[in-house]
């Protein structure tokens, strides 16, 4: 198997790594966790770890310690020191004695922490060559490549469109994630966009009017042989972009996204309500279509200031003449509340799981639910 770029954050606050784990989900590379540096050597000692990053303040041993000891054990793993305390002499003692690449003060923002750890990666010591067996890999996935239909429906319970997710019908295949950071490893991203776009260019002409949304990198944005082949259908395809993958990039990316929109593509920001996607992306890249983050939606039915949220950036969004889809619906309940906020598409396994044919199930909500959707007017009591 290929390998993709790991990262290792050890601390011992169990709800801290938890978030970390939600927060870096869609990064490009791999995020492992652990709680204590004694798990964390545990981890080293079976798979390989490119970075590791750790807080300082932990029981029996510090981090400090720790990334001393993987200095002479694991000399290649780029060492990061992680803590709250802003004492000169332990970063200068963490510098000396435990070589580290970055020391850094909690509380450290993602769009830093996510930038700290790709220089680590482009540090030099971590990244392995690209082998031939990476790129037979490779090679297989791309030649087994499709692309999966998920079918997203509007309110008046009819399929509006179908979202294409990456899959590969080869063994090695571990999802588009690993896919995209392998390709972007052995510097053939081009190459899959390519493959993914000559796929997508099918999928419209056999949906007609429909909705087709495709997931774009911002990189892959500037490439005129992925758009071309699709100008023909450009009136119904929605180019979905992450705000997340856009940092640094800002005014071209916008410059971009007016070329695009001009030639008739519509445009999606993704994992909107997420945290790093913020309402700045809907001020800066001016999209068709938002759609929320499936953590916002989950058990939105359940939480009044989820569904209050969910309602206010439809009442945003509907003022801006933006539709909003709500994504990783699985409850009926979690429909009727994203319904009754607003939300003009809806998408999530209740309604249909990512599948080779655009397969459409059943609405499952009455029809005397179709009603406009009804403010929230004050919070419930309790806690």
């Amino acid at each position: 198997m290929t390998h993709v770029p790991t990262v290792l954050f050890v601390d011992d606050d169990v709800d801290l790594t938890a978030g970390l784990r939600l927060m870096l989900r869609k990064e490009r590379f791999r995020v492992l966790t652990c709680n204590s540096p004694f798990e964390a050597l545990e981890i080293l000692a079976r798979e390989p770890i490119d970075v590791v990053v750790s807080d300082d303040q932990m029981p029996v041993m510090s981090g400090a310690e720790l990334l001393a000891k993987l200095r002479d054990e694991y000399p290649d793993v780029v060492r990061i020191l992680l803590t709250g305390q802003t004492d000169i002499k332990r970063a200068v003692n963490a510098v000396n004695d435990a070589s580290v690449f970055r020391f850094l003060l909690k509380p450290c923002d993602r769009p830093f922490l996510v930038a700290t750890i790709e220089a680590a990666f482009a540090s030099g010591i971590s990244l392995p060559p690209a082998r031939l067996e990476e790129q037979r890999i490779f090679e297989e996935e791309l030649s087994q490549l499709w692309l999966a239909h998920q079918p997203i429906y509007q309110r008046n319970g009819s399929v509006a469109g179908f979202e294409l997710l990456m899959r590969s019908s080869s063994p090695s295949f571990r999802g588009p994630e690993q896919l995209i950071a392998m390709a972007s490893l052995l510097e053939r991203s081009a190459d899959l966009d390519r493959s993914v776009g000559n796929r997508a260019v099918y999928a419209a002409e056999a949906l007609g009017d429909r909705l087709l949304f495709v997931n774009v990198d911002p990189p892959s944005l500037g490439r005129d042989d992925l758009f071309a082949p699709l100008l023909p259908q450009a009136h119904h395809i929605v180019l979905e972009i992450t705000e997340r993958d856009a940092r640094g990039e800002k005014k071209q990316l916008e410059a971009r996204i007016r070329e695009l929109k001009e030639m008739g593509f519509r445009v999606a920001v993704d994992d909107l309500g997420s945290g790093y996607a913020g309402l700045n992306s809907v001020v800066e890249l001016s999209p068709d279509i938002v759609k929320l983050d499936m953590e916002l939606i989950r058990d939105v039915d359940q939480s009044f200031v989820k569904r209050r949220l969910v309602h206010s950036l439809c009442d945003a969004a509907e003022d801006l003449g933006i539709k909003v889809v709500a994504e990783g619906i699985e409850r009926l309940a979690e429909l009727d509340a994203t319904f009754e906020a607003g939300c003009h598409y809806f998408q999530g396994y209740l309604l249909g799981r990512p599948g080779r044919d655009p397969v459409s199930l059943a609405w499952p909500r009455s029809s005397r639910s179709v009603r406009p959707a009804a403010r929230p007017q004050s919070c419930p009591p309790g806690p």
